[in-house]
């Protein structure tokens, strides 16, 4: 793999189209990243992850450019996790293993094929929705509902040191944007 690339602003303060950039060595960016004048500045991470020759890039960007990039990184991130919990069925299997007797199958009585593929669709949109949130709101929501053992407001809140009222608000700000893509 090629080497990566630390780019940060010479002047952070400049207008777009006046940027000019500094490239670091890796040491020179590290030490950057924990000196003062690093304080407060956002890199995005970029990886070639399509055909891999690119290096990784490290670049300096605005706050509302990373919390743009931070977004989409955490969808990206939800939907790898996902990949390894799919599981993708085939009906020439299914065909294979009833001896051509689908029809049997696809008309059992206690399931209807109409639901299932709405509740499936439902899951999809949940599960964007999820991706779009922070990752810190979606361990509130994983710690709350869909761990084995689900956490009360009140444990949480303690967890998190703040007080249930506070955490109660944070919930209802998390389901707010859930509802707002969601719904």
């Amino acid at each position: 793999m090629a080497k990566a690339t630390y780019l940060i602003k010479k002047n952070p303060t400049a207008r777009k189209e006046e940027i000019e950039w500094q490239e670091l060595s890796g040491k020179e960016f590290y030490a950057f990243l924990h000196s003062e004048e690093g304080k407060g500045r956002f890199f995005i991470h970029l990886v070639d992850d399509i055909a891999y020759e690119a290096g990784e890039v490290y670049i300096e960007v605005d706050l509302e450019e990373y919390k743009a990039w931070k977004k989409e990184e955490n969808a990206r991130q939800y939907r790898k996790r996902q990949r390894d919990k799919v599981e993708i069925l085939s009906l020439d299997k299914l065909l294979e293993e009833t001896g051509g007797h689908h029809k049997k199958c696809l008309e059992h009585k206690t399931i209807s094929i109409e639901n299932l593929i709405l509740e499936h669709e439902q899951k999809e949109r949940l599960h964007h929705a999820v991706a779009l949130l922070s990752s810190e709101e979606q361990e509130v929501l994983k710690a709350l509902y869909f761990s084995n053992k689900p956490m009360t407001q009140q444990a949480l809140s303690s967890q998190y040191g703040i007080s249930s009222a506070a955490m109660n608000k944070r919930l209802k700000k998390i389901l707010e944007k859930l509802l707002k893509v969601f719904g």
